[in-house]
């Protein structure tokens, strides 16, 4: 059988190929090309065709009532026994079927069992309701405390849909102590500098006047701090501004976290006043053990 031999021309060079096989292989490409493209045209009439089974979901999901939890703040915790505080539920609209939301307390800086009473379960509203009520137990007592903090959660709704699933509770601090002063008669660790602090922390106020009183320092201070011993303080320690001079008397008045003076008044002995001189030689530096003046 004779074969047909066709030239190709390849670089300005003649080359002898197989016509055949090169009209063979253009037929299955373009077959391929068809076959590619009738795809691509059935793909965007199979979406249109699920447009109206999304739009029916969308608007049943829009149908569906929502579920939301307002807050409770300003909660005062009383002296002795408890004190019931109320977190309102709304559901959106009436619904003709009947729905379920679980909810907890979550402790946050309020101690479960000691500034109030685990709640939790499941709300059920029958058909027509849209209110519910969620209450909680605040334990009192005489320990001064600072701001404290909790929040109730809901979850797992059914026929409902969540819109605002968290509410904090705050309850306020309490039981403050009256302000108080303390003082410190400063030493060096080596050098000759010498110095006083007189320090009036009031906790409703958040704040700490002072007088400071420094000698004989080789140079000005670059800041004043009080310091924990045990490092009951976290997230810093409290700084005295302004600083005085490096043989002088500054006074002033300082913000003090509330948490940091109920912690003062109730382990002095764990603080200490220190006037840091040169962080390159800390044998200038001043410090003295804090106590409370009668």
């Amino acid at each position: 059988m004779k074969r047909n031999i066709g030239v190709i021309r390849r670089g300005g060079v003649k080359h002898r190929g197989d016509a055949v096989g090169n009209s063979a292989g253009v037929i299955r490409s373009e077959r391929r090309s068809r076959f590619v493209r009738r795809v691509w045209l059935l793909v965007p009439l199979s979406l249109l065709a699920l447009i109206p089974f999304l739009e029916a979901a969308t608007a049943a999901a829009a149908r569906v009532p929502s579920l939301s939890i307002s807050p409770s703040v300003g909660i005062e915790e009383g002296d002795s026994g408890t004190t019931n505080v109320s977190f309102k539920v709304t559901l959106s609209a009436r619904s003709r079927k009947v729905v379920r939301v679980r909810y907890a307390t979550i402790a946050l800086s309020a101690t479960e069992g000691t500034d109030y009473r685990r709640a939790a379960g499941t709300l059920v509203f029958k058909p027509g309701q849209r209110r519910k009520q969620i209450v909680v137990q605040i334990i009192g007592d005489t320990v001064p405390e600072d701001v404290e903090d909790f929040y109730v959660r809901l979850s797992n709704p059914r026929k409902a849909r969540l819109r605002v699933s968290q509410a904090n509770a705050r309850i306020v601090a309490n039981d403050l102590p009256a302000a108080f002063t303390v003082e410190a008669d400063l030493k060096a660790v080596e050098g000759p500098g010498t110095g006083r602090a007189v320090i009036t922390l009031d906790a409703a106020k958040g704040e700490a006047r002072f007088t400071l009183e420094v000698r004989n320092l080789p140079r000005d201070p670059v800041a004043v701090h009080i310091h924990s011993r045990s490092m009951a303080l976290r997230g810093g320690f409290p700084s005295l501004r302004p600083v005085p001079s490096r043989d002088g008397v500054v006074a002033g008045a300082s913000p003090v976290a509330r948490r940091t003076i109920l912690l003062m008044n109730a382990i002095l002995a764990d603080f200490v006043v220190e006037v840091h001189v040169d962080p390159r030689n800390l044998s200038d530096d001043l410090s003295g053990d804090l106590r409370r003046v009668p």
